[in-house]
């Protein structure tokens, strides 16, 4: 099933996360995910809705997925004031975001792990 980026506006959640590539973990390959995330994050300045981490997540996870790599998504929020934020992650290496950020948030839902 191929993922579908330009499908992502206006999709209710659970959609995104059913058709979302689920692959198993393998946290020794945690070095090559982060080179895929480093090398993903140089071409979005080119992909439209950059600065939504919903966005970014659904196609980082499509884009390892593509490279056989798998990887857990996150979906997190904090309460005062509410906001909430989603980033990748294989084991304790975060691919998408950074500690500062992602420590404000509590997961509320993990999915792919």
């Amino acid at each position: 099933m191929a993922f579908e980026a330009w499908r992502i506006p206006g999709r209710p959640l659970r959609a995104l996360i059913a058709r979302s590539p689920c692959l198993p973990l393998r946290y020794d390959r945690a070095d090559d995910a982060m080179a895929e995330a480093r090398l993903f994050d140089r071409w979005m300045p080119w992909a439209p809705g950059q600065g939504q981490c919903l966005y970014r997540a659904c196609l980082l996870r499509a884009h390892l997925a593509s490279r056989g790599l798998g990887s857990t998504w996150i979906f997190g929020v904090r309460t005062w004031p509410f906001s909430a934020h989603c980033w990748l992650q294989v084991g304790d290496v975060l691919l998408d975001d950074d500690l500062d950020r992602v420590a404000l948030y509590t997961p509320i839902l993990v999915i792919g792990a």
